[in-house]
């Protein structure tokens, strides 16, 4: 019984480090899991932001955007120096089309219009309002939202940066990621014209050839040249290939005189 009992006990201690390694792997089996399961439903993955090429480009400045590509084409002296993805307004708050100027400038702007009810803790009661329609919860105060490298361009309209989603989403500003609402906000001083349209930039501007221009083009008057009689040419000969006719057997009438054998004279029927 003892060397049972030892022999059980030793069974056990040698699998020991067995049981503890398989505890190790389940557990980091299911920390992989649960991270698996935080991704879903997370924000969509924004698009990248643009590019600048305007250091040391002289010219004025001019900011094109466009609403179907949700893009922003930055100008100096009619050079495309710059481009950045926005997000626009989204359905029921679009951003109006229309040729503007920027108007006002504020690095460090706060809405007075948009933003969260939040209480005396800084806890979210009501996000994403619009203090002109949305009432504010008990307890709850306003805080507005923060729009840094603002430009505004036509009233509450501005550009400034913020979320930019591969989708139309603000209230009706033009939102920039930040890398780019600083550099658009640097080149761009007052007066800068701001053109908002609906159709595609690029294909009208940076690449004609898918947009040609038709016009009416008068055709030149044919222009007659003589030329030499061409030299005397002999005519090769022509060979057919095409079978000749197979004869056709004639079968004599009844009426049709024959030769008699070996007399060469012709016997009458």
């Amino acid at each position: 019984m003892r060397h049972t009992t030892f022999r059980i006990q030793m069974n056990r201690r040698s699998l020991l480090p067995t049981f503890l390694a398989l505890a190790a792997v389940s557990l980091m089996t299911s920390c992989a899991e649960m991270d698996t399961q935080s991704s879903y439903g997370a924000a969509p993955t924004p698009p990248p932001a643009g590019y600048w090429h305007g250091e040391g480009v002289s010219g004025p400045a001019k900011i094109v955007v466009s609403l179907s590509e949700q893009h922003a084409y930055f100008y100096k002296g009619g050079q495309l120096v710059g481009e950045s993805t926005v997000s626009t307004g989204k359905p029921g708050f679009s951003t109006p089309p229309g040729q503007y100027s920027v108007v006002w400038k504020d690095q460090d702007h706060v809405s007075t219009i948009f933003g969260d009810y939040v209480d005396d803790y800084g806890n979210v009661l009501k996000s994403n309002i619009d203090v002109r329609k949305d009432s504010r919860p008990p307890g709850g105060h306003y805080d507005g939202a923060r729009m840094p490298y603002a430009m505004f361009f036509r009233g509450g309209y501005a550009m400034h940066q913020g979320y930019v989603p591969p989708y139309a989403a603000s209230h009706g500003c033009i939102r920039l990621p930040a890398e780019m609402a600083a550099v658009f906000f640097n080149n761009a001083p007052y007066g800068t014209p701001v053109i908002v349209k609906q159709e595609a930039v690029m294909r009208s501007v940076t690449v004609p050839a898918l947009n040609p221009v038709v016009t009416t083009v008068t055709p030149p008057a044919p222009r007659y040249v003589r030329s030499t009689a061409p030299a005397s040419v002999r005519p090769a000969p022509v060979r057919y290939t095409v079978s000749a006719p197979t004869p056709v057997p004639v079968r004599p009438s009844a009426a049709a005189p024959r030769c008699l054998p070996g007399s060469g004279l012709i016997a009458a029927t």
